[in-house]
């Protein structure tokens, strides 16, 4: 074997490797790398893969029945879990405010914070429910994928710019407007 044919065979090796890699740390409506929609607290807790680190501190964890928000150690504040009785029900993505930096995360479809609205269209040509934004009305949407068999789905919310400033993975909680309400 050539010293070129080892370099491509290296190649295609490291393209497939970080394709597959960057694939498996995707947002879709199941969930985001290991934190799956429909697991339990308990099972994200004793895992010990991640500290989640609730988003309303001074309150004590409960995993019985109300509705709670984790960020994650060591990752982006823009990415925050609920949990809605003691279940992982959404992931959210949201511009990181202290930073002022939008994260680099995507959906499974190559979407992100900062994208057109007119992409989040192109990616769904079908099946994509648009409604008008409850807060900010004007050009501000609600995009809304939703596959009714696995009643999961992907929310995009979009500003007066037209562009992305927050996305919601997950069950019937990505329609939930503030955060558990």
């Amino acid at each position: 074997m050539k010293i070129n044919d080892t370099f491509i065979i290296l190649l295609a090796l490291t393209v497939s490797y970080g394709t597959h890699a960057s694939t498996a740390e995707r947002l879709t409506p199941n969930g985001f790398g290991t934190l799956r929609i429909g697991t339990t607290l308990a099972n994200l807790q004793q895992s010990g893969s991640m500290t989640l680190i609730r988003s309303t501190p001074h309150l004590s964890p409960d995993t019985s029945n109300n509705c709670q928000s984790f960020t994650i150690k060591d990752q982006s504040p823009a990415l925050s879990v609920m949990v809605i009785d003691g279940v992982m029900a959404r992931i959210s993505l949201y511009k990181d405010e202290t930073q002022n930096t939008a994260p680099t995360l995507q959906t499974e479809t190559g979407l992100s914070l900062g994208d057109p609205e007119e992409w989040v269209h192109a990616r769904y040509p079908n099946h994509l429910e648009s409604e008008p934004h409850e807060y900010l009305g004007g050009s501000a949407r609600y995009l809304t994928w939703w596959d009714k068999r696995n009643q999961r789905g992907i929310r995009y919310e979009t500003g007066m710019n037209e562009r992305i400033t927050a996305i919601h993975a997950g069950g019937e909680a990505i329609f939930l407007l503030e955060a558990c309400n």
